[in-house]
């Protein structure tokens, strides 16, 4: 009886910066908040940089820690999806002010490059950036839920 043998994969090793990102924050399921804060913590050094700037492995990284952060909002501030926002409420407000990406990442406690994320749509309002917008705007919070 012969076995089909299946053709591994050639493997490719992994860049010396890809494996700087995974001793500071393994890729695996984010938990609690200590565990999102790390996380939101990295993704934001590299949101910070030019996506041109990375090499393909930090590519890689960030996009698996940003599906990785989406699951835990998601599970942790889950709302009915008619109560979630459009990017385009807090866009629209943002513009209405005359603010800033700058303004808006002040407010929200997080860098320049993850505001416009928040507002392009990219990123999820979580929580506490709900409430810190219902602050400023003098909204409720849930209005951006």
């Amino acid at each position: 009886m012969s076995r089909a043998v299946a053709k591994n994969p050639v493997l490719v090793k992994p860049s010396d910066a890809y494996m700087r990102l995974i001793r500071r924050f393994p890729l695996r399921p984010i938990r609690n908040e200590a565990d999102y804060d790390a996380a939101t913590a990295v993704l934001e050094t590299l949101a910070i940089r030019a996506e041109d700037d990375l090499e393909q492995g930090e590519c890689d990284y960030f996009a698996v820690l940003s599906d990785l952060i989406e699951a835990y909002e998601e599970h942790r501030y889950s709302m009915p999806p008619d109560a979630r926002p459009t990017h385009e409420k807090l866009k629209s407000l943002v513009e209405d002010q005359g603010m800033t990406s700058m303004d808006l990442a002040t407010i929200l406690g997080v860098s320049r490059s993850l505001a416009s994320l928040i507002v392009s749509g990219k990123r999820r309002i979580t929580a506490e950036h709900a409430k810190a917008l219902g602050e400023r705007f003098k909204l409720e919070p849930g209005y951006f839920l």
